[in-house]
């Protein structure tokens, strides 16, 4: 769970869980798992506050018929509202649900990296402002194969 603004500055929340699957044989014995990820959706945010955000999961966790019970962790950025350790999301989830683990968010973590990294290179913060700023939209001009690129190639 994480916001992040849209191009309008509206506040969107996007919210994914991660579950195991259990795999069964044809006589319903399992047989493995697998760990799967789901992405719920966006929800606007108007109030940012640990109460509202922690009660936009629990209403996320119901409409899908989720049992908080069975929730093993939890992660977040690190952001007081989501991780504060006494009145933040992840506390408010713990005192729901003690098993549910608190864990910082690897690929927020990876993301700042990143961002910290391409500040320092003009080629990219060049790339980043024509790529986004242009008339198309990001995930057609991925689309679109192009001439002089390693990927593309003509299919004729």
């Amino acid at each position: 769970m994480d916001t992040t603004q849209d191009i309008t500055k509206v506040d969107q929340l996007s919210k994914v869980i991660r579950f195991v699957e259990i795999e069964k044989d044809e006589n319903n014995q399992p047989t493995g798992i697998k760990i799967r990820e789901s992405f719920i959706g966006f929800t606007q945010v108007l109030d940012q506050s640990a109460a509202v955000l922690t009660s936009d999961i629990l209403n996320a966790l119901d409409a899908l018929q989720l049992d908080l019970k069975k929730c093993r962790g939890q992660g977040y950025d690190g952001a007081s509202v989501m991780s504060g350790i006494y009145s933040g999301v992840q506390r408010r989830i713990k005192d729901i649900e003690p098993n549910a683990a608190y864990i910082h968010c690897a690929a927020h973590n990876l993301n700042l990296v990143i961002n910290d990294a391409v500040q320092q290179v003009e080629v990219v913060q060049v790339y980043a402002g024509t790529f986004y700023e242009g008339g198309v939209t990001a995930l057609e001009m991925i689309r679109r194969p192009r001439k002089g690129c390693s990927f593309y190639y003509d299919k004729s």
